[in-house]
């Protein structure tokens, strides 16, 4: 799938060179940078595989149910925003 969307994008692009810049402008262009959501998610998705998007969608699905979980006013840090704690 990832060779597909690399391929179309390579297409619509005239060079590997346009195509890093597109993908630059787009991702510069983003309010927040994290879980993609709305415009954020609109401009970056044509340079992302479809398993990527459903992953990043699992994700979110997630953090939202984390927080549903949470009593109100915890003071709990999320397991995500470490991450890599050893």
């Amino acid at each position: 799938m990832i060779a597909f969307v690399l391929l179309w994008l390579s297409v619509s692009a005239a060079t590997p060179d346009a195509l890093v810049e597109r993908f630059c402008s787009a991702y510069l262009k983003q309010k927040e940078y994290g879980l993609l959501e709305g415009a954020d998610r609109r401009g970056l998705a044509p340079f992302l595989s479809a398993r990527l998007l459903r992953q990043l969608d699992d994700a979110r699905a997630c953090q939202a149910d984390w927080y549903r979980q949470q009593p109100k006013d915890t003071t709990d840090k999320p397991p995500f925003v470490d991450c890599c704690d050893t």
